[in-house]
Protein backbone atom coordinates (compact mmCIF):
# COMPACT_ATOMS: atom_id res chain seq x y z
CA UNK A 1 0.00 0.00 0.00
CA UNK A 2 1.22 3.56 -0.58
CA UNK A 3 1.57 6.21 1.94
CA UNK A 4 -0.93 8.86 2.18
CA UNK A 5 -0.08 11.73 0.19
CA UNK A 6 1.70 14.62 2.94
CA UNK A 7 -0.89 17.13 2.23
CA UNK A 8 -3.71 15.05 3.39
CA UNK A 9 -5.61 16.41 6.53
CA UNK A 10 -7.56 13.24 9.25
CA UNK A 11 -10.30 12.51 7.08
CA UNK A 12 -8.14 12.47 3.41
CA UNK A 13 -5.96 10.09 4.90
CA UNK A 14 -8.27 8.09 6.49
CA UNK A 15 -10.09 7.32 3.42
CA UNK A 16 -6.94 6.81 1.40
CA UNK A 17 -5.59 4.25 3.75
CA UNK A 18 -9.00 2.29 3.73
CA UNK A 19 -9.52 2.39 0.05
CA UNK A 20 -5.70 1.20 -0.65
CA UNK A 21 -6.29 -2.03 2.16
CA UNK A 22 -9.18 -3.07 0.27
CA UNK A 23 -8.81 -2.27 -3.39
CA UNK A 24 -5.66 -2.71 -6.08
CA UNK A 25 -6.23 0.98 -8.03
CA UNK A 26 -4.74 1.71 -11.34
CA UNK A 27 -3.00 5.12 -12.24
CA UNK A 28 -5.91 6.94 -12.76
CA UNK A 29 -7.99 5.57 -10.11
CA UNK A 30 -4.95 6.68 -8.13
CA UNK A 31 -5.36 10.19 -8.52
CA UNK A 32 -9.45 10.13 -8.39
CA UNK A 33 -8.55 8.85 -4.84
CA UNK A 34 -6.22 11.54 -4.10
CA UNK A 35 -8.78 13.80 -5.33
CA UNK A 36 -11.31 12.10 -3.40
CA UNK A 37 -9.28 12.43 -0.38
CA UNK A 38 -8.80 16.10 -1.17
CA UNK A 39 -12.37 16.96 -1.61
CA UNK A 40 -13.06 15.25 1.87
CA UNK A 41 -10.37 17.55 3.87
CA UNK A 42 -12.37 20.44 2.22
CA UNK A 43 -15.46 19.48 3.31
CA UNK A 44 -13.99 19.22 6.71
CA UNK A 45 -13.34 22.52 6.89
CA UNK A 46 -16.39 23.64 5.51
CA UNK A 47 -18.17 21.86 8.14
CA UNK A 48 -16.52 23.37 10.93
CA UNK A 49 -16.22 27.08 9.52
CA UNK A 50 -20.34 26.43 9.00
CA UNK A 51 -20.52 26.09 12.82
CA UNK A 52 -19.15 29.34 13.63
CA UNK A 53 -20.74 30.91 10.50
CA UNK A 54 -24.50 32.55 9.96
CA UNK A 55 -26.96 30.42 7.87
CA UNK A 56 -27.52 33.54 6.12
CA UNK A 57 -25.61 36.98 5.14
CA UNK A 58 -26.88 40.51 6.08
CA UNK A 59 -28.66 40.95 2.89
CA UNK A 60 -30.64 37.82 3.92
CA UNK A 61 -28.91 35.41 1.36
CA UNK A 62 -27.51 31.94 2.26
CA UNK A 63 -24.39 31.97 3.30
CA UNK A 64 -21.30 31.11 0.76
CA UNK A 65 -19.63 28.95 3.24
CA UNK A 66 -23.11 26.57 2.94
CA UNK A 67 -23.37 27.33 -1.02
CA UNK A 68 -19.37 26.20 -0.93
CA UNK A 69 -20.08 22.91 1.02
CA UNK A 70 -22.94 21.99 -1.16
CA UNK A 71 -20.96 22.05 -4.09
CA UNK A 72 -17.97 20.26 -2.47
CA UNK A 73 -19.89 17.47 -1.59
CA UNK A 74 -21.81 17.08 -5.19
CA UNK A 75 -18.00 16.99 -6.22
CA UNK A 76 -17.40 14.48 -3.06
CA UNK A 77 -20.06 12.31 -5.06
CA UNK A 78 -19.19 12.62 -8.60
CA UNK A 79 -15.38 11.69 -7.88
CA UNK A 80 -16.70 8.52 -5.52
CA UNK A 81 -19.04 7.48 -8.40
CA UNK A 82 -16.25 8.05 -10.95
CA UNK A 83 -13.93 5.71 -8.83
CA UNK A 84 -16.88 3.21 -8.19
CA UNK A 85 -15.96 2.30 -4.59
CA UNK A 86 -19.05 0.48 -3.32
CA UNK A 87 -21.48 1.45 -1.32
CA UNK A 88 -22.99 -0.51 1.66
CA UNK A 89 -22.53 -3.62 3.15
CA UNK A 90 -21.96 -5.32 -0.54
CA UNK A 91 -17.96 -5.15 -0.62
CA UNK A 92 -18.10 -5.96 -4.99
CA UNK A 93 -17.06 -2.62 -7.01
CA UNK A 94 -19.56 -1.92 -9.70
CA UNK A 95 -18.13 -2.46 -13.25
CA UNK A 96 -16.06 0.02 -15.30
CA UNK A 97 -18.77 1.85 -17.39
CA UNK A 98 -18.42 5.57 -18.57
CA UNK A 99 -19.71 8.62 -16.30
CA UNK A 100 -22.67 9.20 -18.55
CA UNK A 101 -23.70 5.09 -18.23
CA UNK A 102 -24.24 3.02 -20.97
CA UNK A 103 -26.12 3.23 -24.42
CA UNK A 104 -28.19 1.05 -25.63
CA UNK A 105 -27.80 -0.18 -29.16
CA UNK A 106 -29.64 1.33 -32.06
CA UNK A 107 -30.97 -0.09 -34.80
CA UNK A 108 -30.23 1.74 -37.95
CA UNK A 109 -32.96 3.18 -39.83
CA UNK A 110 -33.50 2.56 -43.36
CA UNK A 111 -33.07 6.11 -45.87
Amino acid sequence: MDEAPKHLGVSGRALYRDVCEDWELNAAEHGLLVRLCETADVLDRLVAEMHNAPVTTLDGRVSPVITEFRQMAQAYARIAAALRLPEGADETRPQRRGMRGTYGVRKAVAG
